[in-house]
């Protein structure tokens, strides 16, 4: 198996589409569990998501069920902090409207919960928020998703307008010890190897433990992660989705 090579181009102008994207009216927007421990910026994302019910930029708040007890797997806080604290910020910006997913302890469930749900309800356009940093492969995973489950939806994305990009956060990882480090430094470059890991396919372990693609596995093998989309594949939805080109080349 190949490694994913990561393509400067491709990546400056996949992180280009989804820091400013379009903003349509939507059916619901979802705000991603939190990549770091920070219960400031998850105000910030919150009062954003209400923002936009309120002035009917979309319709409905969704956020992940997983609960505040179920965030703390042996006394260890995960970066979400679970709805029951987001639920008390919400209602402390005087909104108690709002939806849950399914309990989910990573990207990968949020987007097939999330997909589930616009499919029961009949949602056809929503938007996805998160950190600055996390935006970029919340929407890998939710390409990926969105095409294993042949789904339609027009998918957009949001996040704060601005951040202190000097900040240090922790985040806890499931299995992992949690780490430190300021946004631009530690958690810039945790979400970069996450994204070259995801998008090689080599996402499947068999029964004696070897690490093999997509196409060789077999139905019965135990999935170690859930792969995500590659750059190119990112930039391919958005083509499809607004039914316009993107140039292949920048003039200059």
């Amino acid at each position: 198996m190949t490694a994913y090579v990561v393509d400067p181009l491709s990546y400056a102008r996949a992180s280009s589409l989804v820091l400013v994207d379009a903003r349509p009216k939507t059916d619901i927007v979802f705000i991603h569990g939190s990549p770091a421990a920070n219960d400031a910026i998850d105000a910030e994302l919150l009062k954003l998501a209400v923002d936009m019910v309120r002035t009917q930029e979309t319709e409905k708040l969704v956020i992940n069920g997983l609960t505040d007890e179920a965030c703390w797997p042996n006394g260890q806080r995960l970066a979400y902090p679970g709805c029951n604290t987001w639920g008390r910020t919400l209602q402390g910006l005087g909104f108690s409207e709002f939806l849950k997913i399914p309990p989910s302890k990573h990207t990968a469930a949020e987007s097939d919960n999330l997909i589930k749900l616009a499919a029961e309800m009949g949602w056809k356009k929503l938007v996805i928020m998160s950190y600055p940093h996390h935006i970029l492969r919340c929407m890998l995973q939710m390409v990926f998703c969105l095409k294993r489950a042949g789904s339609d939806l027009k998918v957009y994305t949001r996040t704060l307008p601005s951040v202190n990009w000097q900040m240090v956060a922790e985040k806890g990882v499931l299995g992992k010890a949690p780490f430190r480090g300021t946004l631009v430094d530690a958690h810039i470059r945790e979400e970069y190897e996450r994204l070259i890991s995801y998008a090689d396919r080599a996402c499947f372990e068999t029964p004696d433990g070897r690490m093999v693609s997509e196409e060789e596995a077999g139905s019965n093998d135990k999935r170690k992660y859930t792969p995500h989309a590659t750059l190119e594949e990112l930039i391919d939805y958005y083509k499809q989705r607004d039914d316009q080109g993107i140039p292949d080349h920048f003039p200059g």
